[in-house]
């Protein structure tokens, strides 16, 4: 269904990104983003794409120019995260809603870029009701607003050097009319486009700029576009809900996927104030990202673990690091053959019973990682699968098999097919 054409942008894979949103929510301040970003480089964490998360525009939603009270040089922001703090990339926060306050929306309202409601005939706007509240909705379905939007994009990228956008907010709900009329309007450009149509038009935006994340795209399987799973909370059953996701994305053709962030990107509106965090799960899962296609950092380690954690989350950081290269050839290998970066164990190795086994997998065909996703347990099962296999701690195993392995808290188990 979803032929391979190709890799993202490799910047995505080799370093961690940095996102600032559950570190700073709503207040993404200019010294603030610097701080962050001077903190994760200090600890030892290699620059690589650095993304502003929500809140850097003015309003809420939709007027696409920085927000000049809370970040007063733009250009000389995205020139220091680059040239100072050497990032490869610079990406902003994106989404499909447009403030009714701005002038933007009198503009593109006027133009017909905006989703009509059935009510009244089709006269009225459209309104949707996101997390930032209510809106109105672009119809990427129309060229003339496609073009226009990508216009913007190219402007944004022209004028502050910025390199590319996460493109949120484009899940089916948002385009199912509130009022309970059916949103398939007809429209001369596109007759009855549905929720579905419009989820895929708008996210073909990421195919018209160099770095790009989507959250809830449709029909783009195959494309070489970054995807990011659903926001998840700081919990140990969100940690298990990242792997058997990322599983199923590579099986359904989006095997460029990361988890969220780090520790979890839901925090509720106290980020600003700072979040108190669950260690052990914040250690966990960058473990569960350490060996996966990409990592996703937020929340500054050295404000919320102990000397303790915060070691060995250096360490998880350092094996990553040893793995690049491996996951990057993975990468590559992916964009030409369309095969899943993150394996289940039955895709690789079918028949043997492992249809069920959700909470470990294989990165390509020679990694084999097993994180610990239990709070508290310091053991797990570990499945081996047909082969010779060399654990993180030197021993061999001859597959198939079962064998329990220690997790002390600064140990991530993989296993090298030999």
């Amino acid at each position: 269904y979803f032929p391979p054409q190709g890799t993202p942008r490799l910047e995505w894979f080799k370093n961690p990104i940095i996102n600032t949103w559950a570190s700073l929510g709503y207040m993404q301040r200019q010294n603030d983003i610097l701080e962050l970003a001077r903190g994760f480089k200090e600890m030892g964490v290699p620059p690589g794409v650095f993304m502003i998360d929500h809140g850097w525009h003015e309003l809420s939603m939709g007027t696409w120019d920085f927000n000049v009270r809370f970040i007063p040089d733009p250009k000389g922001l995205v020139k220091e995260l680059k040239e100072g703090l050497g990032h490869s990339a610079v990406v902003l926060w994106f989404d499909n809603h447009v403030a009714l306050e701005s002038l933007h929306y009198r503009e593109i309202s006027r133009k017909g870029y905006v989703l009509n409601s059935t009510a009244k005939g089709g006269k009225l706007p459209f309104i949707g009701c996101w997390w930032a509240g209510w809106a109105a909705v672009l119809d990427c379905t129309n060229p003339a607003c496609f073009d226009d939007v990508v216009n913007q994009l190219k402007r944004l990228m022209g004028t502050y050097a910025v390199d590319g956008f996460f493109f949120d907010g484009g899940d089916p709900i948002n385009f199912v009319d509130p009022l309970g009329y059916d949103c398939n309007v007809p429209r001369p450009h596109d007759n009855a486009a549905t929720p579905s149509d419009m989820v895929r038009a708008y996210h073909m935006l990421g195919t018209r700029v160099p770095y790009q994340q989507h959250r809830a795209s449709w029909k783009m399987g195959g494309l070489p576009l970054k995807q990011t799973e659903r926001d998840k909370a700081p919990t140990f059953e969100a940690l298990r809900m990242c792997l058997s996701n990322g599983i199923v994305a590579g099986l359904i053709g989006y095997p460029f996927i990361d988890f969220d962030m780090v520790g979890g990107g839901v925090y509720g509106p106290t980020q600003a104030d700072g979040v108190i965090v669950n260690q052990q799960q914040f250690v966990r899962s960058m473990q569960v990202q350490c060996l996966s296609p990409m990592v996703q950092l937020s929340i500054p380690p050295w404000k919320v673990l102990d000397p303790v954690h915060l070691v060995a989350f250096k360490k998880a950081i350092s094996l990553r690091q040893k793995w690049v290269p491996y996951i990057v050839e993975t990468a590559i290998s992916t964009g030409r053959t369309g095969e899943p970066m993150m394996r289940s164990l039955e895709y690789a190795y079918p028949g043997n019973g492992y249809e069920t086994v959700m909470d470990q997998f294989l990165m390509g065909e020679n990694l084999l990682v097993a994180p610990q996703v239990t709070e508290n347990a310091m053991v797990r099962k570990v499945h081996i699968p047909p082969g010779r296999w060399v654990s993180d701690d030197g021993q061999a195993f001859e597959g198939p098999l079962e064998v329990e392995v220690e997790t002390p808290l600064d140990r991530l188990p993989y296993f090298v097919k030999e």
